[in-house]
């Protein structure tokens, strides 16, 4: 079965060695329409983010085995786009700095009110969101990009064995006309309206891909 990923709803990971919190949180987000996957422990949080590659991570600092800090610094090295959001009870300014300087999109001192919580939740998914069209549009370009330049480089070369073709038909034209070879005369004239043909079609072509110079002598 093929998943709509723009349809599908959002994916979350709570990660937190507290079920109060863990319940409270869940329960807001779920009425707000969004997919809630827990995890006590960072070993579960990495076996859950390996299988269902989370939207947004909401991680609390003190974690047994590591600490939150800790794991995001590790996290990081193998995602930097997933959004994870940071609760803690220790506001210390060492502690906030470090959070930052490992990659949290945005902190929430405990006890944390459910609301604004629920606004950092949706900001940083809309950044991310965005931040991914940016990235499939500068992709799009690049490939437009590389199209619009092999376009280019074949029109040229098109173009510039039309023009020798032509040039030939004209030199053995001039021939025929000295020597009256009237068996090869038509041929020359066929070869002749084919490369202006040609040339014809590359103008057209161009034009309407909107790509080339078509001023440009060869």
């Amino acid at each position: 079965m093929v998943i709509n990923m723009k349809n599908r709803k959002k994916r979350i990971i709570i990660i937190d060695n507290d079920n109060n919190v863990i319940a409270a949180v869940s329960a807001k987000l779920k009425a707000e329409g969004f997919d809630i996957y827990t995890a006590t422990n960072t070993p579960d949080a990495d076996r859950l983010i390996s299988s269902i590659h989370p939207d947004l991570i909401i991680l609390d600092y003190h974690m047994p085995h590591e600490s939150g800090l800790d794991f995001l610094a590790r996290f990081r090295l193998q995602d930097k786009n997933i959004p994870v959001i940071m609760l803690t009870a220790d506001t210390r300014k060492e502690v906030i700095i470090m959070a930052l300087r490992n990659g949290v999109n945005d902190f929430h001192p405990k006890p944390y009110d459910l609301d604004f919580l629920l606004i950092s939740v949706r900001r940083e998914i809309h950044k991310r969101k965005m931040e991914m069209q940016l990235r499939q549009s500068l992709a799009i370009q690049q490939v437009m990009h590389e199209r619009t330049t092999q376009l280019e480089e074949f029109s040229h070369e098109i173009r510039t064995a039309a023009h020798h073709i032509l040039s030939f038909a004209e030199i053995a034209s001039s021939i025929v006309e000295a020597g009256h070879c009237e068996d090869i005369r038509l041929p020359l004239e066929q070869i002749r309206k084919a490369s202006l043909s040609i040339q014809e079609l590359i103008d057209a072509t161009e034009k309407a891909s909107g790509y080339g110079n078509h001023d440009q002598d060869i």
